[in-house]
């Protein structure tokens, strides 16, 4: 079966046999396949294909982690479906609540959410840690709103989520800034009829940040480190030359803002001023 596959990072696009006998075997969840150098073009990447032969999504093998290093089916038994029911996180989790309490996560920020329904917690309990596995911890809580009333002294410094609100404090107000970036990878989860699919794209798409961070606090300690000019524009083309990962300059400021309130590192003031958009290719 022919599939057009395009590069994540050039954009370069052909169209490859892909066995269907493994696209068979898929009922639900997605093939990870993965496309070595010189198939398509000069790159190395994964691509997520669904049983109807669409692709889904696609990751360079700077990410490795998330899939296995050759053709076979990404197993979710270890996806909690049953213990995470779609439709009750589609309508109780708001796109711009679900943005917010990621860059609150993201901040390493304590959260807390607030449910008056007991049987949702363990939903979102389980889809919590599910997507935040091996990349970002969190401390983040789901409490009943009676259990909140009796000890809201001991959330204090927390960021507070209830329904459609969000009760900040001090501390809190300063994280809560442009969420685009956020609001674009939460998209990409709800846009996804099947939840197993939405939520391997969720989780990889937050994967990406966290490595990507990673990547570039290295950058930043080398530069710092050899003494070397460092700017905005500098940053995103070691990203691009150095690791194929191609962002824009929104996107760098996202990483930013995961830099400095995830890992507690500060990024010098000449490399955090963007003056001008750079034009480069975001991920979103």
């Amino acid at each position: 079966m022919k599939v057009e596959i395009r590069c994540p990072i050039c954009s370069t696009t052909e169209n490859i046999e892909i066995s269907k006998n493994e696209l068979e075997k898929i009922q639900r969840g997605l093939l990870a396949i993965n496309i070595p150098k010189s198939v398509v073009c000069e790159h190395n990447f994964v691509a997520y294909i669904d049983s109807n032969f669409h692709v889904r999504n696609y990751c360079t093998t700077d990410f490795e982690i998330l899939v296995p290093e050759d053709q076979s089916e990404i197993q979710t038994p270890d996806i909690p479906i049953n213990k995470m029911d779609p439709l009750l996180l589609k309508i109780n989790l708001p796109p711009s609540i679900l943005s917010y309490i990621l860059r609150g996560i993201f901040s390493k920020h304590k959260i807390i959410i607030i449910s008056d329904k007991e049987f949702l917690i363990p939903h979102l309990t389980h889809f919590f840690k599910y997507i935040m596995e091996n990349s970002f911890e969190m401390d983040l809580s789901i409490i009943l709103e009676q259990d909140y009333i009796n000890s809201s002294k001991n959330y204090e410094e927390a960021l507070i989520f209830y329904g459609n609100k969000i009760i900040t404090n001090e501390s809190s107000d300063k994280i809560l800034g442009d969420i685009s970036i956020e609001e674009a990878i939460v998209e990409k989860f709800l846009s996804e009829k099947d939840l197993q699919t939405g939520l391997i794209i969720l989780k990889n798409e937050i994967k990406k940040a966290h490595h990507i961070s990673e990547i570039l606090i290295d950058i930043i300690k080398d530069s710092e480190t050899k003494k070397k000019k460092m700017n905005p524009e500098e940053a995103i083309r070691m990203l691009e030359e150095g690791h194929n990962i191609k962002i824009s300059s929104e996107y760098l400021e996202f990483l930013y803002i995961i830099i400095e309130n995830y890992f507690g590192i500060e990024v010098p003031k000449k490399i955090k001023k963007v003056f001008q958009l750079y034009l480069g290719i975001s991920y979103f």
